[in-house]
This record gives structure tokens, C-alpha cells and sequence, in this order.
């Protein structure tokens, strides 16, 4: 929809797979994640089981269960894209 466009949105969604299920990435898009995205995504991740992961240029901060967080944050100090498989 119109209202999910990029430069609406201010975050790019990438899809992603994580232990053969679907996970999500945010990538910033020209500006800062708002707080109501935030918190939309953190309700949708409670409510679904489907993990996801903000990547910013210094940061990535992982929502989910312990496990997910823990591989995130492994491939991120190897120097690995998290969300390469």
C-alpha cells in the first residue's frame, strides 16, 4: 500500500530466514525508525513468534526469543551480514 512506501514508512523491510522460519529486517530509509513502527513491530513479533532485527550503520538491536537474538548478534561480531543465511 501507499502508506508502506519507503520514503513513508522511513524503514525498508527485507524479508528474511531464520532457522526455516520467516524473520524480518528493518533498514533505516533516510531516517530514524519511528517509535510507533517500533512498537508495532514489537507487538507484531510477541504476537506472531516471527523475530526481527533493526540494522542501523553502527547497531542492530534484535527482537525475539533468546535464541534468535544470540545467532543475530554471533553473525554481527564475525563480521557476517545477519541476515545472509
Amino acid at each position: 500500500p501507499e502508506s508502506y512506501r519507503p520514503d513513508k514508512l522511513g524503514v525498508i523491510f527485507v524479508q528474511l530466514v531464520w532457522r526455516q522460519r520467516r524473520a524480518w529486517a528493518l533498514v533505516p530509509a533516510g531516517g530514524d525508525i519511528g517509535e510507533e513502527l517500533k512498537a508495532s513491530m514489537r507487538s507484531y513479533t510477541q504476537a506472531t513468534g516471527e523475530p526481527h532485527l533493526l540494522k542501523y550503520p553502527e547497531r542492530l538491536l534484535c527482537y525475539g526469543s533468546a535464541e534468535f537474538q544470540q545467532d543475530m548478534v554471533a553473525k554481527a561480531e564475525r563480521g557476517e551480514n545477519p541476515w545472509d543465511p
